[in-house]
């Protein structure tokens, strides 16, 4: 019969499997190449892989709030970051008077979908 395990180790169990998937995400990363101009995938934050595959699973678009609750970031820190992956090709901002949201380019998609088979998720 096993002990129950507490609170902490519950944590620390967390923080492992997080951590083993953005080592596999930053792995699949390095194995996937850009289309021309290349870009450094090093650049790639892990925010950044966060936002690739959520909104590959969102159907290539969600609205800049709905992403920063699911990465837990504030929204100007998620639009920091996907300006940043918009200068890369990988994602179209869309700013209305009322909304912002992101939409994955082609070349997003692709890498999306990469990641996604690479990390075994789908």
């Amino acid at each position: 019969m096993r002990a129950p395990v507490s609170g902490e180790a519950v944590e620390l169990g967390r923080a492992v499997r997080e951590a083993r998937r953005l080592a596999a995400a930053a792995n699949a990363l390095l194995r996937l190449r850009l289309s021309p101009p290349p870009t450094p995938m090093e650049r790639l934050s892990a925010m950044a892989v966060e936002l690739l595959l959520l909104l590959g699973a969102e159907g290539g678009s969600a609205p800049v709030t709905v992403l920063a609750e699911r990465v837990g970031a504030n929204t100007r820190q998620v639009l920091s970051v996907l300006k940043e992956m918009e200068g890369m090709g990988l994602v179209k901002v869309i700013e209305t008077p009322t909304r912002v949201g992101a939409l994955l380019s082609p070349e997003g998609q692709r890498v999306a979908v990469e990641l996604t088979r690479a990390l075994g998720l789908r």
